[in-house]
Parts: C-alpha cells; structure tokens; sequence
C-alpha cells in the first residue's frame, strides 16, 4: 500500500519540480552577497528605499589602512535634494586607502555615491584623485566637484556604477589615491550581485559589431562603467522599482533633440521568458515604450533620435530593449525598421514582433560601437530608428522601450574618462604674417565657401566643395553679396575649377562628380588635386574631403548626410589639417611624384553603389606615417576614426 500510494505521488510531485524549475525566469533576482556601506558614519541607518546601510567606522573591509590615512567629516550643509544616507557623512583619505571586501565569484555592479558638499575647512574643489578595483582603473585625476557641475539638469550629487567580476580565489578592492597635494572622498559604496552572463556572455555570445564585418565577443574579463540608462518613453524608475539588482532607470526625453516621437502607456501584461527573463528590465520599461507617431508620411521625413556625450576612445555596449503591445503591431512585418548607431546601420531589418517571438513578449538587443579619440574628450554618441519600407511592412514607424549604455575598459584596463575642462579662449594672432597665416587664409576661403553653397543639396553641394578644395589656388575669397551667396555650388565649382560635365573628355571623366567618385575608391585621388597644393595638404586631411564627397553621392538617399553633417566633416577635415600643420616634419605631405596615399580604399575597387562607410570595407586599410609611429586604420578604433564622420539623417528620401 505504502508503494502504491508513493508511486501515485511521483508524477505530480516531478510535475511540481519541472514547472517550479521552468517558472524561475517569472522571479525578480535574488543578491547573494549586497553590501551597503555608508562612508563616514558610526551606525547603522536606512535609505529612503528602506534599505538598512552600515557605517564604516572601524569596519572590517577597511582594517588593513592605518588610522591616518583617513578621517570622518559630516557635510555641513544638506541640499533638499539630498538624501540623509549616505550622503551626510564622508570619508576622507589624504592617503592611498584600499576596502578589502571578501565577496562571492561572479559579476558584480559596484556603485560609488558622491556629494561634493563642503566638509569643515576642506575646499571639495581641490579633491583630486584615482581609484582602481583590483586590476582596472575607474577614476584618474577625478575631481567629482566638475563632474557634477557639467550633469544635466543641474543636481547635487551623484552615484558612478560599473560591472566587475570577481574571480574565483580573488578578493575585491577599492584603492583611493589622492593626487599630489590634494585628497580623495567617498560617501557610499553598494556592491550589488548580478546573474553570471546577464551582460558579459563570452564566446557563446556573438554581439554586432557595428560597422564591421565580423563580431565582438564580450566576456567577464571586461570591465563596464554605466553611462545611461533609460526607461524610454516612461518615467523614472528608483532601485526599488527595479528587479532585484537596484538599477534606476531615467526617462529619455532629455536626450532627444525637439521631443520627436510620442509615448502610448498601454495596459497590456508583459510576458517574460526563459530568453527575457524577469529581471531584465522592470515592467514599467517594457509596457511603455517611444514611437514615431501615428502618420506615416510624417515619419518618413525623420529620423528618431537620441543624442548621448559619452568619453572618447572607448568601445559602448548599447543595450535595447523592446517590446511591442499596441494592437495594430502583432504579426512578424508589420512594423520592420533601421536601427543607426553613429550614423552607421546596426540593423536594417528590426522587427520586435519576430525577435520576440510573439505579441506582449519582451527582447533585447545588444551591439557594439568604438567611439575614437578626437579633438574633443567628450563626443556625441547617436543612436537613431527609421521605418524599412522596402520589406513593404504595414506600419511605417519604428519604436524602443529602454536603452542602456556601458563604457568597455581598453586593453589596459582603464575605464577612466577625463575631467570636464572649462571653455578656453584663444589666444591672439600673432602680428606678422607667416606661412601659418597664409595657409589659414585659404581655410578661411573654404569655409567661406562653406557658408555660399548651404542652400544646396546633394551630390552637387558635396562635389562643388571638395572639389574646391582639391583645386584652388593660393588666394583669397572675396566678400560676395546675398545674392551671390545664393548661387549654386555648381557655378562656384565653374569659376575656381572644371565644369561639372565635358562631354569631349573620355566617358569616365565626363561627369566631374562620378569621376571624382572613382577616383576615391580606386586610390588615385591625386589625379584631381590641383598641383599647386604639393607640399601643403596633409594626407589625412584630403583624404576626409574625399570621403564626405563619396558619402554624398551614395545611391540610397537614405544613407547621405544631410547639409549640416557635410559642413561638420568639412570643418574635421580641416582640423586634421590643423593639428598636422602643427606638428609639419612629422606627417607625410602630399607629393605628386609618388605614389598617392590618399585612399582609405586602395587597392579596393569598389561600385558605384558600394557604401564608403559599410562593413563590407572593413578590410581596407589606410595608413599615415609620423617621426614615431605608423598608423592603420584597419585597426577598429584608428579606422572607425575615420569613418565616424556623420551624424543625425535627417530627410533620407529626396536628396
């Protein structure tokens, strides 16, 4: 009887088992090992989001630093803003202080809160110091007092996370390093356990790389600093209405230039699966969401989007999220979209209904995207959706619930981004004419010229400037009337060099515009570079000129930049030229007796349709030489530099 009433008792029992094990992806993530510090205080206290914070006065994860390496101050003024914990006290180090904190192997989000208030008589804005995790650096030279004066809109404090993982037999440490004559503060630190692969998945993980034609594997030995998070087309999220991790999420509407688009809030139930689970993101992100709008011919004239300054020289993880609930999208084609990041197609074929899987069901996407170093430490990172009709979808709009942007550490392990720097003014110009001078003369005239063709469009307005360049002479433009202002580039282009078609040339040269193209892509562009530029345009910079014209002339309307983009190229182009000016024996100037190095696509023969600025040119190469070093730009970051002219498309059709 006993056997019996066993074996009647196995079935519903493993039925149990399998849907309990099954039904796990439903739960919120349970932390196996958070740590709440609150640097500073003596006692414990509680969080506004009633989480229990432990001083950390003579606390064991800092027991290894000798008493006069740091000191406790409390803030001695409290903004409104300002939560009690754990911004109200501080640690002070005025020397290398380390937190030894003994945690579980795995992924960990590490967050570093900060109120540069004023404590006693110390000067919050002399704090300047490092701070590294075990082997990556998180902070040089920081000063948290400019970092909160450059966030928008303007606050008192802030909290910096980043991803870490923790090995097997390692220890986790926190060293703060005052820079010379100075001293470091904290006020909070939070370590918070995440689930193994949720962001960094390895080898089993191919994530896009964009503008390439390979992929980027992401595995746990990269570092990650959060730089946004959002709740796309909703409203701010706190840590306690996240999903067990104690994200927050922001709303997007600052990042988006004009508020374009528009944010439905339906009530549909979000259904999570073992690919998405529940503690992805929370359900407020997935059950509103940003789309274009309801009119279709209106959302093809625009690009939907998001501008994001980000530190350059760096690789970002962008995260989005996707879930679609409106009634009229519920089949696979009913809504098919681009996705652009930095100006380059991530996706073309974006369909949530198919990657999802159904109606209601959440997914995410993840890509990746390096932003090179420029003239400027901070660049702008864009990211855009666009309706596909040419897989003829029935809705023509495109959409995104929430958006998360990470920092990838370099092969050195830095993580750490520069300081924002006040505007500098320039100094005067000198009194006497130099060759300098003269060669900023002739920029003068080119962006002067700039400024005659904005009114046109094109392959015409691209042609007409580039080829300006490449051919004018050693002279000045004079000042013009509006109405001379208003002249097309094509009589400009007349006046200074060739006409746009001679039909007694042979039929390749015919037509300056498509031979100027293929003398780009076949690496001969010193076929058109007016001979009295030897010597005085450096190679990288005439190379820039060449490629804006390309991208111009591009057969997809949709993948030419608009007039503002070409002005932006042109005036890069002509820093190039500034900064190689600078610095005049260590760049190789352009000399028409050998052989031409102007090309990034030499030795590729491209189609009169090929994208200048595609994957499939992924294995061209372009190389420029100084006293120290030669640099490819097949390397990612070194080519993307050159590639990431572009920004914002705007009127894809008709141009």
């Amino acid at each position: 009887m006993f056997i019996f009433i066993s074996l009647y008792l196995l079935p519903p029992l493993h039925l149990f088992l399998h849907v309990t094990a099954t039904e796990d992806y439903l739960l919120p993530y349970s932390p196996t090992d958070p740590i709440l510090l609150n640097c500073g205080a003596s006692s414990n206290l509680s969080s506004p989001d009633r989480r229990s914070w432990d001083g950390d006065s003579q606390s064991k994860f800092a027991a290894s630093n000798p008493p006069e390496a740091s000191s406790v101050f409390n803030s001695s003024t409290q903004d409104p803003s300002v939560n009690q914990v754990p911004y109200m006290t501080a640690r002070i180090f005025h020397s290398k202080f380390t937190y030894t904190f003994p945690l579980l192997p795995g992924p960990k989000f590490v967050r570093l809160y900060f109120y540069p208030a004023a404590y006693s008589d110390l000067d919050i804005s002399k704090s300047y110091f490092s701070l590294s995790a075990n082997n990556y650096k998180l902070l040089n030279n920081f000063s948290a007092s400019l970092a909160v004066s450059a966030i928008t809109p303007p606050v008192r404090y802030f909290t910096k996370e980043f991803i870490i993982t923790v090995r097997g037999n390692q220890k986790f440490e926190l060293t703060f390093s005052p820079s010379p004559s100075s001293f470091a503060f904290i006020n909070g630190i939070e370590i918070v356990s995440m689930p193994d692969s949720f962001y960094a998945r390895g080898n089993d993980n191919q994530l896009t790389y964009v503008g390439f034609d390979f992929p980027f594997y992401l595995d746990n030995a990269t570092a990650l600093e959060t730089v946004y998070r959002l709740n796309v087309g909703g409203q701010y999220i706190n840590s306690i209405g996240d999903t067990g991790m104690y994200r927050t999420w922001n709303p997007d509407s600052e990042y988006l230039p004009g508020s374009k688009g528009n944010t439905p809030y339906p009530g549909v139930k979000i259904k999570y699966t073992a690919e998405t689970p529940a503690y992805s993101a929370p359900v407020m992100v997935y059950s509103t969401m940003r789309s274009m709008g309801p009119e279709p011919l209106v959302n093809m004239k625009y690009n939907l989007t998001w501008h994001f300054p980000v530190d350059a020289g760096f690789h970002y993880l962008l995260r989005l999220h996707f879930c679609e609930t409106r009634q009229e999208v519920k089949n696979e084609n009913d809504q098919v979209f681009f996705i652009f990041i930095n100006n380059q197609t991530a996706q073309y074929d974006a369909d949530v209904i198919h990657m999802s899987g159904g109606h209601g069901i959440p997914v995410y996407k993840d890509y990746i995207v390096p932003v090179p170093p420029g003239s400027q430490s901070k660049q702008d990172l864009w990211l855009a959706v666009h309706p596909n009709m040419e897989l003829k979808p029935r809705v023509a709009d495109a959409i995104l619930n929430g958006l998360e942007i990470f920092k990838l550490n370099t092969t050195d392990g830095n993580l750490a981004g520069l300081n924002p720097e006040p505007t500098v003014a320039p100094p005067p110009a000198e009194q006497n004419p130099s060759l300098q001078e003269r060669r900023a003369g002739k920029r003068s005239s080119i962006l002067h010229v700039i400024g005659i063709v904005g009114g046109s469009i094109g392959a015409v307005i691209a042609c007409s400037l580039i080829v300006y360049f490449l051919a004018f002479k050693q002279k000045r433009v004079k000042d013009t009337s509006k109405s001379d202002q208003e002249k097309s580039s094509w009589t400009l282009l007349s006046k200074t060099s060739r006409p746009p078609v001679i039909s007694s040339l042979p039929k390749e040269q015919a037509s300056l515009a498509d031979w100027g193209r293929k003398c780009y892509q076949r690496g001969t562009v010193d076929q058109i570079v007016d001979p009295h530029l030897k010597g005085e345009v450096a190679p990288v910079s005439i190379n820039k000129f060449a490629e804006i014209a390309s991208s111009c002339l591009h057969g997809q309307g949709i993948e030419r930049p608009n007039m503002g983009d070409v002005v932006w190229g042109l005036e890069f182009a002509l820093q190039l030229q500034q900064t190689a000016e600078k610095n005049p024996n260590s760049v190789d100037w352009i000399n028409m007796e050998e052989k031409s190095s102007l090309s990034p696509h030499r030795g590729v023969m491209a189609s009169d349709e090929d994208d200048m600025f595609s994957g499939a040119e992924s294995c061209s190469r372009s190389t420029f030489s100084t006293d120290t070093a030669s640099v490819t730009l097949s390397d990612p970051v070194q080519r993307a530099r050159s590639e990431g002219v572009f920004s914002e498309i705007i009127e894809p059709k008709g141009r």
